[in-house]
């Protein structure tokens, strides 16, 4: 089998999961003519690009089902033959992330930052990248920038209220979610996953008044009572006589609404 055949058996598995206008086809249209035409050099540059996109797609499927590792080796080998591919870079970021290999991510956003300095997704995992290295500084800087350049990204603003709350700064973290719930919507989905930062953080009487209004929304909503009570035994510990009745109630509130849902499924069957 010729190099061109094997090149095109290759991305042929991949073309199923890409777009119909993608440019595998096109580039191994172009290097079969050029290598025709005797323009060894040219048909090389077509096979290269076909090796990086191909490397590239895998790494985005693995990446997605998570395998991190063998989406680091995919995406590293398209990174070879297309270093100045923001796409790539970041993505390759994204798996050393997960794999805890911090310092990798920094070098492969500092790259690209370098190449595009308003790059949204370099700085939102640049900033995710300090926030897990502790230096909350410059976690706030990286996500601060990155929301200034996309204002509507809730997953920044999200990211940076955490950081502001690592830093002790709870009027500025509170004015993130509250811009969230004023353009996202009072809902307990986002009063719950405002009230879980809270918490994970060690603001637990904000994380209680987010809890409740989330019960407040909805009664019934998966896991708020849970939430609610294991809060309130955090906050008060061993100390708490009234209160632990409250959180014991919420409780079972919340594993009588699980045992509800488990009959609706069954029923719905």
């Amino acid at each position: 089998m010729s190099f061109g055949a094997a090149l095109f058996l290759v991305l042929s598995l991949l073309l199923p999961v890409q777009s119909p206008r993608d440019s595998f086809k096109l580039h191994y249209e172009r290097a079969e003519a050029l290598r025709r035409k005797g323009d060894l050099t040219a048909a090389e540059a077509e096979y290269t690009a076909i090796l990086s996109e191909t490397y590239y797609t895998l790494g985005k499927i693995l990446l997605a089902q998570p395998n991190y590792p063998a989406s680091v080796a995919a995406l590293e080998a398209a990174a070879n033959y297309h270093s100045d591919s923001d796409e790539v870079l970041i993505d390759l970021a994204i798996g050393y992330f997960h794999l805890e290999k911090y310092d990798k991510a920094l070098d492969a956003l500092s790259k690209t930052i370098a190449r595009n300095p308003r790059s949204v997704g370099a700085r939102h995992m640049l900033g995710k990248t300090y926030f897990m290295l502790g230096d909350f500084e410059r976690a706030t800087t990286e996500l601060q920038t990155a929301l200034n350049s996309s204002p509507k990204d809730y997953d920044v603003e999200y990211t940076l209220g955490l950081a502001y709350l690592k830093r002790r700064e709870i009027a500025s973290a509170r004015r993130i979610y509250d811009h969230m719930v004023e353009q996202l919507g009072n809902r307990p989905q986002l009063r719950v996953l405002i009230g879980r930062a809270y918490r994970e953080t060690g603001f637990l009487p904000e994380a209680i008044e987010e809890f409740k209004k989330a019960v407040a929304l909805d009664p019934q909503f998966s896991r708020v009572h849970y939430y609610l009570g294991l809060t309130y035994l955090l906050k008060d510990g061993p100390k708490i006589l009234i209160p632990i009745s409250f959180s014991a109630r919420h409780i079972r509130a919340w594993s009588k609404t699980t045992k509800q849902s488990k009959r609706s499924r069954r029923r719905s069957r």
